[in-house]
């Protein structure tokens, strides 16, 4: 059993999260609008643009002051994709993808820093 809780999801103000799968009532929603509630700026993407409007309603109900984005995609289809990536650029220049509330508690691993002793890449754990 995790240790895991919502209530331990941090502030994320100043950051910018693309959020997948974003249909009111499945876990992107409930992803985004718990990212919304601690102050993301959050982009829904979705395949239907009428589904990704509803849950920018859903999530404007509840947290008034969501700075959300739209950005419709299917992944099925690379020629969309390609459209997404570039209209995604124009939001912001650091964006965090989520799919999954989980990955909201995982630390992230130090990028390799090279030690003036030594030529070999070494890394270094950095807490959350």
């Amino acid at each position: 059993m995790s240790d895991w809780r919502l209530d331990a999801v941090p502030d994320q103000s100043g950051r910018t999260i693309l959020v997948t799968g974003t249909t009111v009532g499945g876990l992107g929603h409930h992803t985004a609008l718990e990212l919304a509630r601690r102050g993301a700026r959050v982009i829904l993407a979705g395949r239907t643009e009428s589904k990704i409007a509803e849950t920018d309603e859903a999530i404007h109900g509840e947290v008034p002051d969501a700075e959300l984005e739209r950005l419709t995609v299917d992944v099925s289809d690379l020629a969309s994709v390609r459209r997404a990536a570039g209209d995604a650029a124009a939001f912001a220049r650091s964006t965090y993808s989520s799919t999954t509330p989980a990955s909201w508690a995982r630390p992230t691993p130090a990028p390799p820093t090279v030690s003036s002793s030594s030529s070999r890449p070494t890394t270094s754990a950095r807490s959350c």
